[in-house]
């Protein structure tokens, strides 16, 4: 019954995704009124709710960072080690937009400089989760400054949607985007944690993974009808952002269901 239970909130949660991503859609392509748009952030917030039930309703969990060859984890990684690639090519594409403009915003420039060191070192680091998974000889727990890349990485990230000044009512994506950083900043600190907790993982932790990867899919999904429905321009920062947090779906998901395996 216990997991026929998480099973349709699972289902649930990810129903309202959907479901929030095909309102964006018939928004933009028929032009609806910015009022929709609360509409669908009422349902990502009742989708992180049952996803907040999903995890604190189990009493305990498995260690989260056990090494075992699980080939799902490890293609993951890898894929995470791209997406990271995607973000550190995007943002020396906007430093040097942003160093050849005629009005020079230095604080802007300087929290893309900064991102796209803890992106290329974020890179370095999945890869490096890649070959933990892949090959019992190498641990990636033994790192130490790079453990804290992946976090840097979100809060610079985060602080340049605040410089950028979002339009909550108008910009969805923009909206969501600062959401899913907020997530990636809960993630990535508690993963950092988890690396020293030898006993299981806390359920604060399994929430923080769920919401960020849901939260990927969706920015990927928003993305996506927007260049086919607005016609947005293919290759800009937001669509380079929107593959980084699909490879980064990839590997919170398969991380997380590997968490939960026992459990179903």
């Amino acid at each position: 019954m216990e997991n026929r239970r998480y099973k349709l909130s699972f289902v649930f949660a990810f129903l309202l995704l959907v479901l929030s991503a095909v309102i964006y859609a018939a928004k933009i392509r028929f032009e609806f009124d910015n009022k929709v748009n609360f509409i669908i952030y009422g349902l990502v917030f009742l989708m992180l709710i049952i996803l907040a039930y999903q995890s604190f309703k189990e009493k305990s969990y498995p260690s989260a960072l056990e090494i075992k060859k699980i080939k799902s984890v490890s293609d993951s990684a890898f894929l995470a080690g791209i997406g990271f690639l995607i973000d550190f090519i995007s943002c020396s594409m906007s430093l040097y937009t942003a160093l050849n403009s005629k009005r020079i915003i230095y604080a802007k420039a300087g929290a893309n400089a900064v991102s796209l060191v803890f992106a290329l070192l974020s890179s370095l680091y999945f890869i490096s989760i890649f070959l933990s998974y892949r090959y019992s000889s190498y641990d990636f727990r033994k790192l130490k400054f790079l453990h804290f890349s992946p976090l840097l990485w979100a809060l610079f990230r985060s602080g340049d949607i605040i410089l950028n000044v979002v339009t909550f009512k108008e910009d969805v994506f923009s909206t969501t985007k600062g959401l899913m950083l907020i997530f990636a900043i809960l993630f990535f600190f508690s993963f950092i944690s988890e690396i020293e907790n030898e006993k299981g993982a806390k359920r604060s932790f399994v929430f923080f993974v769920g919401a960020f990867s849901y939260l990927c899919l969706l920015i990927f999904s928003l993305r996506f009808f927007e260049l086919r429905f607005r016609k947005a321009e293919l290759l800009s920062e937001d669509s380079f952002f929107a593959v980084t947090s699909l490879c980064l779906f990839s590997f919170a998901h398969y991380f997380r269901n590997n968490l939960l395996s026992p459990r179903l």
